[in-house]
């Protein structure tokens, strides 16, 4: 099993089965504190529930090397219109410090006039449309499944 390592964020890339990787990204991931979610709901490896905390935001106070796609998932508005709205907004990218490649995507959904709730889903390749679908279509439950550890401090504590 080789491993590479991006000591900025402490993430280590495994090259090893979805099996091995439980147990390795549970320890190692120190940026994602220890959830695992299985990527059988879309092809991410994890997911972390960030509240009102923008994992860009989180990229640009870190002064962490990254790039932005220009993917366009306007069809994804359209087609899921449901469940996101066009000031929701979904922006994929990749980190690239030391020379090593994070694929992510965060998940911003409108909760009131000036805050948005954010999720950050990371994958071992660039994310698709295909993935995208999947991770819109899996938002209600995580949304369900978080709303236990919504903190209200947080947003006042940013105003």
């Amino acid at each position: 099993m080789t491993h590479k390592r991006m000591t900025s964020f402490g993430i280590y890339i495994l090259s090893c089965t979805t099996e091995q990787l439980q147990p390795l990204y549970a320890m190692r991931l120190n940026i994602i504190p220890n959830i695992w979610r299985n990527p059988v709901a879309g092809s991410y490896i994890y997911f972390k529930f960030l509240g009102v905390h923008s994992f860009l935001g989180a990229l640009e106070k870190s002064a962490a090397e990254y790039i932005l796609f220009k993917d366009d998932f306007s069809s994804l508005y359209s087609r899921h219109r449901e469940i996101i709205a066009h000031d929701d907004t979904i922006t994929a990218g990749m980190i690239t410090g030391e020379g090593q490649q994070v694929y992510f995507t965060e998940v911003g959904i409108r909760i009131t006039k000036s805050y948005r709730s954010f999720f950050v889903y990371f994958f071992d390749h660039h994310p698709t449309l295909d993935d995208m679908n999947c991770i819109v279509l899996g938002l209600e439950t995580v949304i369900q499944e978080n709303l236990n550890t919504v903190d209200p401090s947080e947003i006042t504590g940013a105003i």
